[in-house]
This record gives structure tokens, C-alpha cells and sequence, in this order.
């Protein structure tokens, strides 16, 4: 071959070589910076003296698909020219400078649960991009990843749809047939070796990639199960403590319908954390169905009808023993006292009743420590949405109290209430007045519980590339210049109503979170706020760190600072009671 292709480029080396042709590194002589760049020969699988015009027409077309990637995603190479020469397709492509996932691994070992993480973490909204776009890359692997020197990001090359379309013949009938299926075979899902690839056959893919960088195993060193056709991997990674097992495990599921179904919901359970993807264990193929079951828990708790529900078993233990007690003491004051001596007693008996209020005791353990805390908080933030933050608190309860009662003595067959003055009907007072006495000092614990809620806040670690809040949070509340080096401050106000408020530094150099800030309403539990933790810290909150949260959380400190590997941290009560934690890289500021 000469070295001279398409009288421009001068090959300098071969990077590659493959069934459907060669990788060269090449420089362009018609540039004044005699440019680099990657030619990538394709041959036809066919080999024709002239090639026919529709394998022409193919190959252009696709051409303009992958130029068209590369203009709009920073992590695609960008196609500068493609042209035919020797009755063989080449294609000019941006040289990225960096090592693929097979030389990093090969060079440092295999990689940390972070490292891994964070890849995948900018990856993916890769793939989202181009699943939008209606195209599968259909050759995911370690080689076809290259983390580019200059930011450290994940760069997708050699997409298989090149490949195919040269692989393309056209039969007797004049119908055009795959003859070769792009792909690698291990990391080529069962469908698409078939022929049939779907979006979720990249994301397997993606998935032993993964498990290449943690265990350093390629596919067909890992053993399968022979009834499921599952991988089980799960003995090459006993270190793996955080979510991204079970993420990489209903990645590689065997059928199609077991996968996540979007590049974008990988990202989301992969952001969010263990309570959405914990179920998914590779053992079991049936568990990816109960994927939808954790997230609803949390979403029900705001809901503010739990104090009904809780009155219905209080008035249980009443109901049986009362009513003869009371009977006799109603006919004892109507002889003696008659009855308007009768009514003064009521606001006397809630007295005694909070004995049965141990039950609800045990859950309502924090309400002694932040009672008095979420007072404060309204009053800034009902100005937008006075509809949730009144409800929930401490302050509207006698409010209640009165609108119960009218309901509870419906369900009840007592609704003599009217004729409780007569002589005749005095015993049947007794029940009526005692559901009133009930609901009037137990509406107060699970109003207590329903001010705490236990939202999941979507959380990006320091490290993750911009693009991928963006395309998950959507358009900030405002975007402005931020307080340290060259950065900008990302703000998303409200992202939870009333509850979370969520904050980035993002360096303008390399489009990286540099800090990340979360600040969160009285009204969010402990436990959420011990999750969100973790997940800024990769999994990696030590018991000082979390000690530290919850002294900062009771009121016992007013701030706390620590530092956890290359992260710094600080943890403090604002003057508004918002609780803010804020995590950034050692090396920011």
C-alpha cells in the first residue's frame, strides 16, 4: 500500500488491523499544522472492480450520520473527510490522544469501584445521545473506549454501522443482506449476533466492559449459568460494597426484556443509588421486576393522610371496655350531678389516654429533637408553595383535632348524639363522646412522622462531566460565575419542592464538577440525608463522617468538617435550619 492515501494524508503507523480492514494514524499534508489524524480503511465484504453505486450511496450516508454525531457530542470523534480509493471505503476521523480502557487496565490494574463508576457516569449520556438519534453503536468494549488525555473523559469510537454497511451484499432478488454481523463476540449480546441488536444490546456491552476494568476477566473467562445463560461474575468482585454491581448486573442480563430498558434509566440508578437498583442480583433473572417497587416507598411519605389511617387502630382498645365503665358513670353524675356536670370532664379524660400512645412512641424518636426545628422553617419557604410546607407542621394541629371527630362518629353505630339530653337514651352518650376523646390528643405523632420526609435527591460526584446533569436535571435555575478558580456555579433551586436544594461548581476548562452542594429543608429525614452523603462519597462515608451528620443534624454542632481520600467536606446547620453539606476536590480551593 502506499503511504500516501487519497494524495494527502501520509501515513505515519498502523494503529490496527481487522476482518473489515485497517486503522492507520495519518497526517494531512493539506493542513499548514500538518494535522494528525485517523484513517480507517473499510473493505467491502464483497470485493467489486468498481463499486457499485448503492454501496456508494450506503457508505455516504452513513458517513453523514457519523458526521454528524461527532459535530454534536464532544465524546465522538469528529469526521473530517471520507472518500473511496482501490476499490475500498476510508474514513478521516479526529485523532484522540489517550488510552483505550484495555491500556489503562493492562497499564494500572484493575480499576477502583470509583473509577469504574465515574466512567460509566459519563459514558452513558453518550449512548443516550446517540439511542435518541435512532442508531446503536453495536460494538461496545474496552477497546472502543478511550479516555482522552486532556479531561480524562470517555471517548466512543469505531462505531459498527460503518462496518455493516460495507458488509452489506445484495442478493438475487435484489435485496440488500447483512452477510457479517459487526461486533466482538463476548461482548455482543445474544440478539445481536442474531442480527437483531437493541438499544439495551449496547448497555450489555457496557456492562462487561465494566466488569473487565473491576475483575480484569474478558467475557469468555467468566463463567455463565447453563439453565439461564446469566453471567456470574459476581465471584471476581467480592470488593464491591455500592450499587454498581446490581447496575452492572441487570446490564448484562441474557434476554433483552431483563436489561434497563434506556441508556438514561442505567444513569438514573446508577446516579441515584442503592434504592433503586439493590433487587437486581444476576442470580436471580426474575428480580428486575421489584426495581419499581423501592422507589415508590419514598414517594408515598409526604403524603399527609397517615393520620387517619393511624386513628382507626387507636380507638381498638377503647372500644370493648369503656363503653360499660362509662355507662355506669353516666348514670351515676345524671343522678347526682346531671348531665352539663358530665361535659366538663371530657378536656379531664385526655389525661390518661396518652398510656396507649406507646405504641407510636418508638417511631417518632427524632420528633423530640426536631419538633421546635421545622417551626422556623416555613416561613420562608410557604411564600412559593404554602400548600405543602403548612400541612405537615406542628403548627396547624389543633386545626385538625376538630375536623376528625366529625367523620370518626359516623362509621360508628352511635349517632344518637342528638338525643343525649333525654332521660331515655343516656346510656347511648357513652360511645359517642369517647371517639372524641381518642382522635383529640392522638392526631399529634403521625403528624410528627409526616413532616419528615424521605425524597431521593439525584446526586452527580465530584468528577462528572456537565453534559450529564444537564441532560438529566434539565435547564438549571440560574447559571453564574463561580467563587473558585475558573469555574461556574450551576444552581437547581427547589429541585425537590420544599425539601432539596441542589448546587454545582463546574470547571469551565474541562466541564467537570469540581464541588457539589446539597442543602435540605427540616422536614427531610436523617436517613436521606445519610444516603445522599454517601453517594457524594462514592460509598465511602467513615463512621467519624457520619457521626458528624448526625451531631450537625440533633443540634449538638453547628458545622463539621473531614476529609475523605482526594475530597474535602463540610456539614452545617444554616441559620434557617437548612441542613447543607457540601464536597469538593481536595485541589479546588
Amino acid at each position: 500500500m502506499t503511504n500516501l492515501l487519497n494524495n494527502r494524508y501520509q501515513i505515519q503507523q498502523t494503529l490496527a488491523r481487522g476482518g473489515f480492514g485497517e486503522t492507520f494514524l495519518a497526517m494531512d499534508t493539506y493542513m499548514p499544522s500538518s494535522r494528525k489524524c485517523v484513517i480507517k480503511q473499510l473493505k467491502p465484504v464483497v470485493q467489486y472492480p468498481v463499486i457499485p453505486q448503492w454501496l456508494q450511496e450506503r457508505f455516504q450516508r452513513e458517513a453523514a450520520i457519523l458526521e454528524e454525531l461527532g459535530e454534536k457530542n464532544e465524546q465522538i470523534p469528529r469526521l473530517y473527510a471520507y472518500f473511496s480509493e482501490s476499490a475500498n471505503f476510508y474514513l478521516v476521523q479526529e485523532w484522540i490522544e489517550g488510552l483505550t480502557l484495555t491500556q489503562k487496565r493492562q497499564h494500572e490494574g484493575n480499576l477502583s469501584e470509583e473509577q469504574v463508576k465515574k466512567i460509566l457516569l459519563n459514558l452513558l449520556p453518550v449512548l443516550a445521545f446517540i439511542h435518541d438519534r435512532k442508531i446503536i453503536h453495536r460494538d461496545l468494549k474496552p477497546d472502543n473506549i478511550i479516555l482522552r488525555n486532556r479531561d480524562n473523559l470517555p471517548v466512543l469510537i469505531d462505531f459498527g454501522a460503518m462496518k455493516e454497511a460495507v458488509a452489506t451484499v445484495i442478493d438475487a432478488s435484489g435485496h440488500s443482506t447483512l452477510s457479517v454481523v459487526s461486533g466482538t463476540p463476548g461482548y455482543m449480546a445474544s440478539e445481536q449476533a442474531a442480527g437483531r441488536p437493541v438499544y439495551s444490546s449496547d448497555l450489555y456491552g457496557l456492562g462487561l466492559t465494566a466488569i473487565y476494568l473491576l475483575t480484569g476477566k474478558t467475557p469468555q473467562e467468566l463463567e455463565t449459568d447453563p439453565t439461564t445463560g446469566e453471567i456470574l461474575w459476581r465471584k471476581q468482585a467480592n470488593h464491591l460494597h455500592s450499587n454498581l454491581a446490581s447496575v452492572i448486573d441487570r446490564a448484562v442480563r441474557f434476554h433483552p426484556r431483563d436489561r434497563f430498558k434506556s441508556a438514561t434509566e442505567m444513569l438514573q440508578a446508577l446516579s441515584i443509588g442503592e434504592s433503586i437498583v439493590e433487587p437486581t442480583i444476576a442470580l436471580s433473572p426474575g428480580t428486575p421486576q421489584t426495581v419499581v417497587v423501592k422507589p415508590t416507598r419514598p414517594v408515598t411519605v409526604p403524603v399527609i393522610k397517615p393520620s387517619q389511617l393511624e386513628e382507626r387502630p387507636q380507638k381498638s382498645p377503647l372500644g370493648c371496655f369503656l363503653p360499660t365503665l362509662l355507662f355506669l358513670g353516666i348514670v351515676f353524675s345524671a343522678f347526682f350531678l346531671g348531665f352539663r356536670a358530665f361535659l366538663p370532664k371530657f378536656p379531664e379524660r385526655p389525661e390518661p389516654t396518652p398510656t396507649p400512645e406507646a405504641t407510636p412512641t418508638p417511631e417518632a424518636t427524632p420528633s423530640p429533637i426536631f419538633t421546635p426545628k421545622p417551626r422556623p422553617e416555613p416561613t420562608p419557604i410557604p411564600t412559593p408553595e404554602p400548600t405543602l410546607e403548612p400541612t405537615p407542621e406542628s403548627i396547624p394541629i389543633p386545626v385538625p383535632p376538630p375536623e376528625e371527630p366529625t367523620p370518626e362518629p359516623e362509621p360508628i353505630p352511635e349517632p344518637e348524639v342528638t338525643p343525649t339530653p333525654e332521660p331515655e337514651p343516656i346510656p347511648e352518650p357513652t360511645p359517642t363522646p369517647e371517639p372524641e376523646v381518642t382522635p383529640t390528643p392522638e392526631p399529634e405523632p403521625p403528624q410528627t412522622q409526616s413532616q419528615y420526609y424521605s425524597p431521593k435527591v439525584p446526586i452527580f460526584p465530584v468528577g462528572t462531566v456537565k453534559s450529564s446533569v444537564i441532560n438529566q436535571l434539565g435547564t438549571p435555575t440560574f447559571i453564574k460565575k463561580g467563587l473558585w478558580g475558573d469555574s461556574q456555579a450551576v444552581r437547581y433551586q427547589d429541585l425537590i419542592p420544599d425539601q432539596v436544594d441542589l448546587g454545582y461548581l463546574i470547571d469551565n476548562q474541562t466541564g467537570q464538577i469540581r464541588q457539589t452542594e446539597v442543602s435540605f429543608t427540616p422536614s427531610v429525614s436523617l436517613k436521606t440525608m445519610q444516603q445522599t452523603l454517601n453517594q457524594l462519597l462514592s460509598g465511602n462515608t467513615t463512621p467519624l463522617v457520619r457521626q458528624g451528620l448526625e451531631q450537625v443534624y440533633q443540634g449538638q454542632k453547628q458545622r463539621y468538617s473531614f476529609n475523605v481520600g482526594s475530597l474535602k467536606g463540610t456539614i452545617e446547620r444554616q441559620k434557617s435550619n437548612h441542613i447543607y453539606i457540601g464536597i469538593w476536590d481536595a485541589n479546588f480551593h
